[in-house]
């Protein structure tokens, strides 16, 4: 029985550790954090993010307002309701997908007047759950404000570069962008570009044949896995490059975990140029052989090229490299295929001395 509950649960995309803890959740049903921790043969430490995550699945309730803090597995009736509201999920998206032509070419508009380029850069940034680049001068800036604001607000890491660091309708640009850098030479160039999450680019041809000034037309949007990348890695590898940092976000108190892998390689830069020692627990996918494993190990090196100092090899490199020990492996982020590990969640703590 407990043999078979395992395997639904790996079906479902639990990772080992996950299930561990979450079986023994369910042999307790309810229990301190330290008997959970005994009951899977973990540690308490251990427990504590795996729940983090089983809470937000709804399977677990942690009542950490009691001393000392309490698990207790959700009903079956609550956890079959969640799963279900999933499976539906997962079919709608399914459907979707399905209905979708083939089309190896993938989605390609180009976009003659500014009012559509601008329309398409909203929708764009309104998309985005993980990270966004934007170059823009400061009048494309402005119509695009509402929307950087609410990006930044609901957790997306943007970044942005722009010909000087004045406030936008009175406020500064650390609340519109997570990271600023200026490029005052933008200025003279009818120049922008929009690359968001890891496949949607938009690209204006700078200064085109028979476009006005500040016209930012024409543009071609690209939705798709070949050409968009390559449009960001350009964005990053020259105009974000000839910008100079002007605004960072503070680094997080640690322990924190992210789910957004971009944004653990950020605050692992902001913590190792303050000579901080870092640990990282990792949820990554093997790219050799598809299975979703828990990594755990030093954090000795970091390639990213969104924050100083950025050390990287290529424009769109952003690999966080762990020593477990036994061996160094590294994690990228999706679409990886030459690093071990595509990263789920990053767990980044004080290495202890």
């Amino acid at each position: 029985m407990a043999d078979e509950l395992r395997r639904e649960l790996k079906r479902w995309g639990f990772s080992e550790a996950e299930i561990d803890v979450y079986v023994a959740v369910l042999d307790l049903n309810e229990a301190r954090v330290s008997d959970v921790a005994d009951r899977a043969e973990v540690t308490s430490r251990h427990v504590y993010r795996i729940v983090e995550r089983l809470e937000r699945r709804g399977l677990v309730d942690v009542n950490d307002h009691l001393q000392p803090t309490v698990i207790q597995a959700s009903p079956p009736d609550h956890v079959e309701t969640v799963m279900s509201k999933s499976h539906d999920k997962i079919l709608d998206r399914i459907e979707s997908q399905y209905a979708k032509p083939s089309d190896p070419i993938g989605n390609v508009d180009v976009l003659n007047h500014r009012p559509a380029v601008v329309d398409r850069c909203r929708s764009m940034i309104t998309s985005a759950t993980e990270w966004l680049i934007l170059v823009a001068r400061r009048d494309l800036l402005e119509d695009l404000a509402p929307e950087l604001r609410e990006a930044v607000d609901r957790g997306v890491l943007v970044l942005v570069v722009t010909e000087d660091g004045a406030d936008i309708e009175g406020r500064p640009l650390g609340e519109i962008a997570s990271v600023v850098r200026v490029w005052e030479d933008l200025a003279t160039w009818d120049e922008a570009g929009l690359g968001v999450d890891y496949f949607q680019a938009l690209y204006v041809i700078p200064n085109a044949a028979g476009a006005s000034a500040g016209s930012y037309s024409p543009a071609i949007y690209l939705e798709q896995r070949n050409m968009a990348p390559r449009v960001i890695g350009s964005l990053l590898g020259n105009e974000w490059r000839l910008g100079t940092e002007i605004a960072v976000p503070d680094a997080v108190e640690l322990p924190h975990t992210f789910e957004v892998f971009p944004w653990a390689l950020v605050h692992a830069t902001l913590h190792r140029r303050e000579g901080t020692p870092l640990t990282a627990t990792v949820e990554g996918t093997s790219t050799d052989t598809g299975r979703t494993e828990t990594l755990t190990g030093d954090v000795v090196d970091v390639s990213q090229g969104m924050i100083e100092p950025g050390e990287k090899r290529f424009s769109l490199e952003r690999v966080l490299v762990l020593d477990t020990g036994d061996r160094e492996v590294t994690i990228a982020s999706p679409g990886a295929s030459v690093e071990d590990y595509v990263a789920r969640s990053v767990t980044l703590e004080h290495r202890d001395e």
